[in-house]
């Protein structure tokens, strides 16, 4: 059995100890103002979405299944009420009721305040005061936003929760006063146990898109009894063997934890004015503006642009031209937005990326090195598309080094003689084909239906009954 002491001493994972660190050791007088002022309204703004989502479907179904305690050391509150329940189902019901209205705060990618229902559910039950509740919170917030912004889990189909339940462990292990050893066995058991699919956040919506965070926060806080109980977690879950990078993010950097002002994140989470996505905020406001101004008979049509979707468009010699050509199709005809890309090599981009992974199996206790490719695509909104006048394999050579894989087109199949416009309709690397290809990656991630994908064909004159270019 392992002893207490595998993650000892330095550690192998730099992420998980700079989390542990963070985590054992930020207290109240730590926080600047900017840092205070932000955690007070979101823990505010948390509670009054709570409370108006009380008797929400999620929670009474939660309600319904949670049992009481065995101890009171693990129980749990749940808000609004005097009714205490086992704390990691009083966190589950918290984290619904904050998550119902889709009125609770947010940073693109997701919504850090659903992992404050561990600490509404914990917090009373240990008699903690307001400002260790708070500096717990912005434990949650910091680690929830560097995991978000270089991870990008979303970009890669995987969804919020892991996030949200290793900053909600983090924040458990602040709140209780833990000390690093313990942090470092809770937020292992906690990541490698929580790598929720964006499914949940795709095509038919149900229930659980209200309760997939809260069931993540459900688990964080098991997860955090369980170290402070003697369970021991594995010693890498982020940098090793079969661990974050390992599997789905490649090497990323976070950024580092400090006690200055620009340092903490916190007040980059949104709150809203309305229980509406945040990219459409501005729009119910314009309704609210344009209602003042009009009379709704005077109306005949109201054609809303919203933020469009966006995609990344890969292109390379000659072929780039039709790749800024299906740039303007998809802008103009279907309201998706990209970036235009020019690769001048894949095969030199795969060499560094290669370069870099070389480097990292043969420096494992270094931090990870990025690729030039990894470096230059941070950020950037996928899917990705690829078209070339070559085969397919030239541009996929790189997909493992692109977050949530490259979808190439290429020009595999027979050879043949005829003009540039004809053989590239022919094997489907043109323009519209581009476009077409860029429509059916945003279906596959759920940020468009089945019928505009049908419609591009359609309309852009692409046959669906032509013979594959491969055996033609």
């Amino acid at each position: 059995m392992a002893g207490r002491k595998v993650l000892g001493g330095k550690g192998l994972d730099n992420i998980l100890e700079s989390f542990a660190e963070f985590a054992a050791e930020l207290s109240f007088n730590d926080l600047p103002a900017n840092a205070i002022k932000a955690g007070k309204e979101r823990l505010l703004d948390s509670i009054g979405c709570a409370i108006n989502a009380y008797n929400c479907d999620t929670a009474q179904i939660g309600l319904s299944l949670a049992g009481r305690a065995p101890r009171e050391e693990v129980s749990g509150r749940i808000l609004a009420s005097t009714q205490v329940v086992a704390a990691d189902a009083a966190a589950f019901i918290n984290s619904c009721m904050i998550r119902n209205l889709d009125f609770n705060d947010t940073y693109p990618g997701g919504h850090p305040s659903d992992s404050l229902g561990a600490l509404f559910a914990v917090a009373p039950q240990v008699k903690a005061l307001g400002r260790k509740l708070l500096t717990a919170a912005v434990v949650a917030y910091e680690i929830f936003i560097r995991v978000q912004m270089a991870a990008r889990l979303r970009e890669r189909g995987w969804d919020q929760g892991f996030g949200i339940s290793v900053g909600a462990a983090a924040s458990l292990v602040n709140l209780l006063g833990l000390n690093r050893e313990v942090a470092r066995h809770a937020i292992a058991i906690t990541a490698v146990g929580n790598m929720p699919m964006r499914a949940t956040r795709a095509g038919q919506l149900s229930m659980w898109k209200g309760a997939a965070t809260a069931y993540a926060v459900r688990n964080a806080v098991f997860g955090v009894q369980l170290a402070a109980a003697g369970m021991t977690g594995p010693e890498a879950p982020f940098v090793g063997r079969h661990g974050l990078f390992d599997l789905i993010t490649g090497p990323i950097d976070l950024p580092p934890f400090g006690r200055e002002e620009a340092d903490f994140f916190i007040p980059r989470a949104k709150i809203k004015y309305w229980p509406v996505v945040y990219n459409m905020q501005a729009l119910v406001w314009a309704a609210i503006e344009l209602r003042n101004k009009v009379l709704p008979e005077e109306l005949a049509s109201v054609d809303v642009d919203g933020s469009p979707q966006r995609v990344q468009l890969f292109g390379s010699g000659a072929i780039l031209r039709e790749t800024i050509r299906a740039q303007k199709i998809l802008a103009e005809r279907f309201k998706v937005a990209s970036d235009v890309w020019s690769v001048t090599s894949y095969t030199q981009l795969r060499r560094d990326a290669q370069e870099c992974e070389r480097w990292n199996m043969l420096h494992p206790s270094d931090q990870p090195r990025a690729s030039y490719l990894e470096q230059t695509l941070a950020g950037a909104e996928g899917p990705y598309i690829a078209a070339s006048d070559y085969l397919r394999c030239l541009a996929e050579q790189v997909s493992p080094w692109v977050a949530g894989g490259l979808f190439a087109l290429g020009t595999d199949g027979m050879g043949r003689s005829e003009n540039r416009a004809t053989l590239r309709r022919h094997f489907e690397v043109d323009a519209e084909c581009i476009a077409i290809a860029a429509l059916y990656q945003l279906k596959k991630q759920g940020k468009c239906d089945g019928k505009c994908v049908a419609r591009a064909v359609a309309e852009l004159g692409v046959d669906p009954e032509k013979q594959s270019a491969l055996y033609a």
